[in-house]
């Protein structure tokens, strides 16, 4: 059987914000606790029902560094949904996820398309270690609808160890971008 909804997901972020823990929390039963770094970009899928429609997110995740912005550019074309990973635990990650929004965007000297966009605080289960709240999220959404087209944004904060988090926030960005694209 097809599926009706086949939507590309980029996930980006710094070293150690959670991409493949947020990845491998809805696309794998067993999970590592070792570290392994990505390199490059690494894919994982996740398919479910809605009202009876298949449907298949296609996770597509992306290291972000300075290094690799330009090459980062062309392989989020044509993504339906961004979300941007922001480890909670590290003071400067506001900062750096805003250079990179900017170096994604300033080189064009136009705005980038993306349906949705979802900034996710990663990284909830370390209350103790937590330097970031959401108003700094929102910062980041804020800078995100100055500088990018975007059809709507979410802000989160989740344990990317916690399936139901990951797999309820997929959902509703799955959900908008099906409402966007039918209404």
């Amino acid at each position: 059987m097809g599926y009706y909804y086949d939507f590309k997901i980029s996930v980006i972020g710094g070293p150690q914000s959670g991409k493949d823990t947020f990845c491998k929390s809805v696309t794998e039963t067993q999970f590592e606790m070792e570290y392994k770094s990505t390199i490059g970009v690494d894919f994982y899928l996740m398919t479910f029902d809605r009202k009876g429609v298949k449907v298949r997110l296609t996770l597509w995740s992306f290291i972000c560094n300075n290094e690799i912005v330009e090459d980062l550019r062309h392989k989020i074309a044509g993504t339906q949904a961004l979300i941007v990973l922001v480890d909670l635990t590290n003071e400067r990650a506001i900062q750096i996820t805003k250079e990179w929004i900017n170096a994604l965007v300033i080189p064009t000297r136009k705005k980038n398309r993306f349906p949705c966009v979802a900034v996710v605080g990663t990284k909830a289960d370390l209350k103790d270690r937590i330097v970031i709240d959401e108003r700094d999220l929102e910062s980041i959404v804020n800078f995100i609808r100055e500088n990018l087209m975007v059809e709507c944004t979410l802000t989160q904060v989740i344990n990317a160890l916690d399936k139901n988090d990951v797999e309820k926030l997929l959902k509703e960005i799955a959900n908008r971008i099906i409402e966007l694209e039918t209404s």
